[in-house]
């Protein structure tokens, strides 16, 4: 049998959705609020919220969520951006801590997948880029403060 290419699941496909709500969240942020601040903020989230979404992308290419383990880990990565998501509205007012700790969670369970990779190349590329997401996730942490 021919090599068939690899199709995207139902499970990325999900995880897709929950990336698409994410986006309706920052929308309704900037509509309720229209001015430059709001901007500002939701360009803000959007950075670090794409730049991750950009690694799980990457992440399910070279990682595929084909066992039991993997697929839950996708799943867990999916309520972080969902949790994420819920808070973006109060992210820069009252406590932006269910962000910060959301975005957190989002890049353990990523690095987590990550690792689960038979390839050393990718392996060793994960563990040289951890420290810059280690950084970001620092940083919106102690924004979020």
């Amino acid at each position: 049998m021919p090599d068939r290419p690899e199709r995207v699941t139902v499970l990325e496909l999900f995880f897709d959705l929950v990336f698409v709500f994410t986006i309706t969240q920052l929308t309704a942020v900037v509509y309720h609020h229209p001015g430059p601040r709001s901007v500002g903020q939701a360009t803000l989230m959007l950075g670090v919220i794409w730049w991750m979404y950009g690694g799980y992308a990457w992440m399910t290419n070279a990682v595929a969520p084909s066992t039991p383990k993997r697929r839950l880990l996708l799943l867990g990565g999916m309520a972080g951006y969902f949790v994420l998501a819920l808070a973006i509205p109060k992210a820069f007012s009252g406590s932006g801590l269910a962000f910060g700790l959301a975005y957190l969670v989002v890049v353990l369970v990523h690095s987590a997948l990550f690792m689960r990779s038979s390839a050393a190349s990718v392996v060793r590329a994960i563990v040289r880029l951890n420290s810059s997401w280690s950084a970001a996730t620092a940083v919106v942490l102690r924004a979020q403060a």
